[in-house]
C-alpha cells in the first residue's frame, strides 16, 4: 500500500492557504472559514504525525490497521481533491463573487455528500488520525470510538463514491492525481483549468 499521508498532509495546507484568501473576501463568513482552516492545519498535523508512527514502527502493521489506514487515506484523498477541484474553479483574477460563489459550492459540495459540513468531516478524519497514532504508540484506546470514527468514515466515503460529480467514480486510489506542492510562504491558489 502506497502511503500518501504526508502528500494529502500537504494538500490540507494548501487548501487553507487558498480559504485563507476566500476569507479576506467573503466577510460573512469569516467564523467558518477561520474554523474550517483551522481543521485542515489540523488535520495537516494528524497526518504528519500517522506518517511519522508509521515509520517508527518500520511500517510493521497488522491487516486491521491497514484497511483502517486505507479507509482513512481514501476518505481524505476523495474530500480533500474534491475541494481543491471546486476552489480550482475560482478565476485567475477572481472577484469577491468568485470566492462567494466557491465557499457556497464547498459547503452545498459536503452537505450533499453526507450531510456533514467540511469541518466535521475534517475532525472526523483527524480524529481516527490520531486515533490510528494511539494504536501505534500501543498506548491505551477506546476501542468502541475507534469503531464509530471508522462507521461514520466509511458512511461518508460510500457517499461519495456513489454521488460523486465532480470527478469520475473511482475505486483505485493510484488512479487519484497528487496537488504539486508550492515552497512555504508562496501565494497559492489552485490551478486553473
Amino acid at each position: 500500500m502506497d502511503l500518501l499521508l504526508r502528500q494529502e498532509a500537504d494538500r490540507a495546507k494548501d487548501i487553507a492557504e487558498c480559504l485563507n484568501t476566500v476569507r479576506d473576501y467573503d466577510k460573512d463568513h469569516v467564523q467558518d472559514l477561520t474554523v474550517t482552516i483551522q481543521r485542515l492545519n489540523a488535520l495537516s498535523w494528524a497526518l504528519r504525525e500517522l506518517d511519522h508512527r508509521i515509520g517508527a514502527v518500520g511500517g510493521r502493521l497488522n491487516k486491521g490497521f491497514i484497511d483502517d489506514l486505507r479507509l482513512l487515506q481514501l476518505s481524505v484523498a476523495f474530500t480533500l481533491q474534491d475541494v481543491w477541484t471546486i476552489l480550482g474553479k475560482i478565476p485567475r483574477h477572481a472577484v469577491k463573487i468568485d470566492y462567494l460563489t466557491a465557499w457556497w459550492e464547498v459547503g452545498r459540495y459536503c452537505h450533499d455528500m453526507g450531510k456533514r459540513t467540511l469541518t466535521m468531516r475534517l475532525n472526523i478524519y483527524e480524529l481516527f488520525a490520531y486515533g490510528l497514532c494511539k494504536i501505534l504508540l500501543r498506548q491505551s484506546h477506546n476501542r468502541d470510538h475507534i469503531d464509530n470514527l471508522r462507521h461514520q468514515i466509511f458512511d461518508l466515503q460510500t457517499q461519495q463514491l456513489h454521488g460523486r460529480r465532480l470527478i469520475a467514480l473511482t475505486e483505485n486510489f493510484n488512479t487519484l492525481s497528487l496537488v504539486p506542492v508550492q515552497q512555504a510562504g508562496a501565494h497559492i491558489l489552485p490551478a486553473m483549468f
